[in-house]
């Protein structure tokens, strides 16, 4: 199995998702959070430590040509830190910008997360109940309240990761 663990970076807190892809290129998720930095940087040491055949994709920073705030340089940095480590341990990281992201899944660059959040939606179906889980049912599980659109913008880049190195999962 192949592992890919899809990050939303932001200057204190950042999301997480590790998917797995079987032979077939369908995927299953092993762990998700949105916590902050520091957590996350320890959720992938363990993910990494725990798993073979693993990569790190994360979003990162990209110039509109627009004044950037020190939310954004915060943000940037972590993109930075976490890539170094996940190389310090002899891990990839790849980084994706979210253009790339809208316009692998949406076909369009502009598009906005509403769209990419639909789009995985109607790739991988909806969310389902307790009773009947869909295939993001894990998405709804252990969040707190904002969390999971962090959580689904961070599925985005890892399933982005996926299409572009892999080929388009199922």
């Amino acid at each position: 199995m192949k592992f890919i663990i899809g990050i939303d970076p932001g200057s204190i807190k950042s999301a997480y998702i590790v998917i797995g892809l079987d032979h077939e290129n369908k995927f299953y998720i092993f762990d998700k959070d949105h916590a902050e930095n520091n957590d996350v940087r320890k959720a992938i040491i363990r993910n990494c430590a725990t798993r073979t055949n693993i990569v790190v994709a994360i979003e990162t920073i990209v110039s509109y040509g627009n004044a950037m705030g020190q939310t954004t340089i915060d943000t940037a940095k972590w993109v930075g830190r976490f890539s170094q480590f996940t190389e310090d341990m002899g891990y990839k990281a790849f980084e994706i910008t979210r253009p790339n992201i809208k316009l692998n899944l949406c076909n369009s660059r502009s598009a906005k997360d509403k769209n990419v959040n639909q789009r995985l939606k109607d790739r991988f179906g909806d969310f389902g109940t307790k009773k009947n889980q869909g295939r993001l049912y894990k998405l709804k599980d252990g969040l707190v309240k904002g969390g999971r659109s962090h959580v689904m913008s961070a599925l985005a880049v890892a399933i982005s990761y996926a299409d572009i190195n892999i080929g388009e999962i199922i």
